[in-house]
């Protein structure tokens, strides 16, 4: 279309010529150069924010909370910002939705406004509470973001009438999971996060992880994976939590957000916890406290609807990054896993076994890859309005979404500060929200839920009680506690692993039976 002398150039008696077009392909060449494709999830959270036909739902954002002594500078903050701009790409990348998906654009460094990117709030309130909090986080939450620009912002909150002085990082979903944005964290301290050294505390196996290792770990890997693709296929189609107190009937959510913290809890109480519990994780005890704290809510309200031996479902977002990835690299590598919290148990050992039993099939299959891998290919291919209802139907099944980071394991500062105290909120289109983070030898619970739904301080108020019951009921029984005497759920989930490909290998043999003797 440029004529015989094409490639943005044409020469006409010596003197080179440019094509009024050679510049604009010029810099649409560089800007494809300078583009990154999102992962799957990315690519979700992100279309939430730039697609037309997605907007109708609020976007999911990162809201951190992290508390100083003493007043923030603006200046300090900007030097932050900074570091963080040359530091990771997409903190200097832009939204570009193309046909093929879309991608992070790096923006030159000096594009990028810190003036947009850096806020400092106004706050003239002399009484500052909880009901002030959760209207600042809801207008956070319901702003929108340039697309035009990165997509998060830093807002400084000095408060007047106490001791107490924030930074809130606002960074959409899109850029990054819980797990890579401790590499953000870790950039802004003072001091890195210590990596972990010296020798490594090796996990126990449960009681089910032994049965199954009977059985030759090729043979169970194998099951494992075909049963891994069965439930992938089937997860959509599971039923969802009946509506009760905590779990409102229809799709709709509010713009206002409330929010809770509870009491910090000994990080040492909750893995002398753990020790007593063959193969156990501290997101395993954490999870089972959580579900205690539900039942007493349900108690509180007489709801008989969610007080059974079922109870109610939580998903669980978890990391499926492999050993030698790199975290720092930003996105969103995670899976969904749903653990149902059952709210008959007899004893709180009995609810902690009970969720160690449904963690321990997910660690031995694939179902997060596969689900992932799936993921991809349905992103691509789906309409968006299609794919908007089906998240928002996923979004719904469960009664609450819960998610665990590890803060640093001692004091930290910024710019000479002194962190107080560090919480975060994953606020999106869920009813609930449950976040426990890790800091300073103290284990902390976030809980944001919809106005809609009761005050989660109702469920905040018993997470210390809890925690400390569960820990004298353990500490009664010497040793380790023995596994529930009833396994019949171990047993039918060994026999059914083991026996899938027996069937499968019998039913190929009826289909191709026939066609080799010729009796089709």
């Amino acid at each position: 279309c440029l004529g015989r002398h094409s490639r943005g150039s044409r020469k006409r008696k010596g003197v080179l010529f440019s094509h009024p077009a050679s510049g604009r392909i010029m810099e649409e060449a560089q800007a494809r150069a300078m583009r990154r494709r999102a992962s799957t999830f990315s690519e979700v959270f992100a279309r939430a924010n730039i697609d037309p036909c997605m907007k109708s739902q609020r976007p999911t954002t990162i809201i951190g909370m992290i508390g100083f002594e003493h007043p923030l500078e603006r200046k300090h903050i900007e030097t932050i910002a900074s570091k963080l701009i040359q530091q990771f790409p997409r903190f200097r990348s832009r939204l570009v939705r193309v046909a093929s998906g879309v991608y992070f654009e790096e923006l030159p460094v000096k594009d990028i406004d810190l003036s947009y990117h850096v806020c400092e709030e106004e706050n003239d309130t002399e009484k500052w509470g909880q009901e002030e909090m959760d209207r600042f986080l809801s207008r956070i939450y319901n702003e929108d973001k340039d697309v035009t620009r990165p997509m998060w912002r830093f807002h400084i909150l000095n408060q007047k009438s106490s001791t107490r002085h924030y930074l809130v990082p606002d960074i959409d979903h899109c850029i990054g999971d819980g797990t890579s944005l401790l590499s953000v964290l870790g950039a802004i301290l003072d001091q890195p996060l210590a990596t972990q050294s010296g020798a490594q505390v090796q996990r126990t196996s449960t009681p089910t992880e032994l049965s199954l290792a009977a059985a030759g770990p090729c043979c169970v890997r194998a099951c494992a994976f075909i049963e891994g693709i069965v439930l992938a296929a089937l997860n959509p189609h599971l039923p969802k939590d009946p509506v009760h107190s905590l779990k409102r009937p229809g799709k709709s959510l509010s713009a206002v957000k409330q929010s809770a913290v509870t009491d910090g809890v000994d990080l040492s109480m909750v893995r002398s916890i753990k020790a007593k519990f063959a193969g156990a994780t501290v997101n395993d005890i954490l999870t089972a406290v959580l579900g205690m704290c539900l039942r007493r809510v349900y108690e509180e309200a007489n709801d008989d609807k969610a007080l059974t031996h079922r109870g109610v479902c939580a998903a669980l977002p978890v990391n499926v990054r492999r050993p030698g990835d790199d975290a720092a690299a930003l996105g969103n590598r995670i899976g969904s896993r749903v653990v149902r919290l059952g709210m008959k148990h007899a004893t709180r050992v009995d609810a902690v076994w009970r969720v160690m039993q449904q963690t321990t099939f997910f660690r031995l299959s694939p179902l997060m890859r596969i689900e992932e891998a799936l993921a991809g290919v349905v992103v691509k291919i789906m309409p968006s309005i299609v794919l908007k209802e089906l998240i928002r139907e996923m979004n719904f099944k469960a009664t609450l979404v819960m998610s665990n980071v590890s803060g640093p394991p001692d004091r930290a500062s910024i710019s000479d500060n002194e962190i107080t105290d560090i919480m975060f909120y994953g606020i999106g289109p869920v009813p609930l929200y449950v976040g426990f983070l890790t800091y300073n030898g103290k284990v902390k619970c976030g809980i944001v839920a919809d106005s809609k739904l009761p005050n989660p301080s109702r469920i905040a108020r018993h997470w210390q009680h809890e925690m400390k019951a569960l820990w004298s009921e353990v500490n009664e029984m010497p040793g380790p506690l023995p596994p529930p005497q009833s396994t019949l759920g171990d047993w039918a989930y060994c026999v059914a692993l083991l026996s899938l490909p027996a069937v499968l290998v019998f039913l190929l043999l009826l289909w191709i039976g026939p066609l080799l003797t010729g009796k089709w």
